[in-house]
């Protein structure tokens, strides 16, 4: 009976510790990375994809890459933050991170309340090949 007691009395004080670090870390607020209910984006990837502008000075070089993006989302779906996780070229970097701001996500969500999540969004432009004399 008393190790009933003693186990109840460790998860429940586990429990209020886990608790007290999601509200803050150094005076930061602390950032869940996998909830029950992921953020999504409203709208599906196609929302996404129509808010990426490729730039015309990359387009023009040639330039093509895939972008990482560290994406915190706040308990109202909106974007707080965005950090470069890996980069292609500063062109695509700054115009992924433009179409992220502009995205709209739901909340992601953690029994049953909505919460703070960090997520990471891949962002890829490949520029479309040009059909050959021969092609046409």
């Amino acid at each position: 009976m008393k190790r009933v007691i003693y186990l109840i009395l460790v998860l429940t004080i586990c429990l209020a510790a886990q608790d007290e670090k999601t509200k803050k870390k150094d005076g930061e607020p602390v950032y869940f990375v996998a909830v029950e209910k992921m953020p999504e984006i409203i709208g599906g990837m196609q929302a996404l994809a129509s808010n990426v502008i490729y730039p015309a000075e990359a387009k023009e070089k040639g330039i093509e890459g895939k972008v990482f993006l560290r994406v915190k989302i706040n308990e109202k779906g909106e974007v707080d933050s965005i950090a470069i996780i890996k980069g292609a070229h500063e062109l695509l970097d700054q115009a992924a991170i433009e179409a992220v701001k502009k995205t709209k996500f739901t909340p992601g969500e953690q029994r049953g309340k909505k919460v703070k999540v960090e997520i990471s969004v891949p962002i890829m432009f490949k520029l479309a090949k040009e059909k050959k004399d021969s092609e046409k």
